[in-house]
């Protein structure tokens, strides 16, 4: 639908802007305390040690969106980006955001416990962020759409059945990460770094796509299904995934706390023993996050087929009422060989 078509086009506007207001509000994650400095537009793919060494002048390939004038597959496009604006969010002063990553801003990536912990961290701080967001916006206000779309004030509008149940589940996610936030500031408060237990998978090759994301494993590339999405009793666990350059080639950290249930050592183990390690970790990424970067030169050498790949696995993580359906047990991408090593575990 465009713009065009709506009775109060101006309103949609507005409407967009007090979502990306939300969305850009500054906030310090920190749990430390004691925070000075300006709220910065933190990276969650550092420019320095991840994304400049697959850019090309600057730029790198990564999801973009235009709620303004969505494209006809929706408002979601792969398209080049600056490294500056690329992977940002307000979530820490500038302080802390120093102070908490300097171990994997500043010094060369060792697989330290400290270094794997704090890739970790800044995958479910950047969550926590963006869930906190959502649990704040679940609707529009019922007058906004009416005004929108024209409707008359008196009409007794009511949210549908399945936009409830998107509501309930945007904030059993908010809090979800919330409580695994919660546990991570303690370990970082004490340092207890190796309360992260992390799977590594060296590549004898530099990678074409970095990331950092959580997420709940649903199911394994096998068509497992990994835990009970429809219990709300029970809390869903969580894994971590990062993929960095390294002077070697690359590594993909796999992280969760050692107290998650058996989800997200079930899809490490799954993922580790597929044939091609590397197309089946990049279709886990493509299909489960938005917070990706890809090497313009990979890119732009794909099919137009292994593009349209990358999205439809993005765009197949849309339908939060049907954890029934294995996204991974459908991977569309033949990604070059990055070359993995044997995996090991820290």
């Amino acid at each position: 639908m465009k713009f065009s078509d709506l009775n109060n086009p101006s309103a949609a506007r507005e409407a967009i802007k007090d979502f990306q207001r939300r969305f850009s509000a500054r906030v310090c994650l920190s749990p430390t305390g004691g925070c000075s400095g300006d709220i910065i537009a933190a990276h969650t793919l550092s420019a320095a040690s991840m994304l400049r060494p697959i850019s090309r002048d600057g730029h790198v390939y990564a999801l973009r969106s235009n709620l303004y004038a969505p494209s006809a597959d929706g408002p979601a496009t792969i398209g080049l980006l600056g490294i500056k604006n690329t992977s940002v969010f307000n979530g820490f002063c500038a302080t802390h955001d120093k102070a908490l990553f300097s171990p994997i801003e500043d010094e060369q990536f060792n697989c330290k416990p400290q270094q794997l912990f704090m890739h970790a961290y800044r995958a479910i701080a950047k969550e926590s962020y963006l869930k906190r967001k959502q649990a704040e916006f679940p609707f529009l206000p019922v007058e906004t759409i009416k005004n929108i779309h024209g409707l008359p004030k008196e009409l007794d509008l009511q949210f549908s059945e399945d936009a409830l149940l998107s509501q309930a589940a945007s904030l059993r996610g908010a809090e979800e990460i919330e409580r695994t936030k919660a546990e991570m500031d303690k370990h970082l408060v004490a340092s207890d770094w190796r309360r992260v237990m992390t799977t590594v998978i060296p590549f004898s090759k530099p990678p074409t796509v970095v990331c950092n994301f959580v997420y709940s494993p649903d199911h394994d590339f096998g068509g497992n299904y990994l835990q009970n999405f429809e219990n709300w009793e029970a809390d869903l666990s969580q894994l971590m995934v990062t993929i960095i350059p390294a002077p070697s080639g690359a590594f993909a950290l796999l992280s969760h706390l050692d107290t998650v249930n058996a989800a997200p050592r079930q899809l490490i183990e799954s993922l580790t023993s597929q044939a091609d390690i590397t197309s089946s970790l990049l279709w886990l990424v493509f299909c489960q996050t938005e917070n990706f970067a890809i090497s313009p030169t990979w890119y732009e050498s794909l099919t137009q087929q292994q593009k349209q790949a990358i999205m439809d696995g993005f765009l197949s993580n849309v339908d939060p009422f049907d954890s029934k359906h294995n996204q991974l047990g459908e991977c569309k991408l033949n990604s070059e060989n990055w070359h993995p090593g044997k995996p090991f575990s820290l």
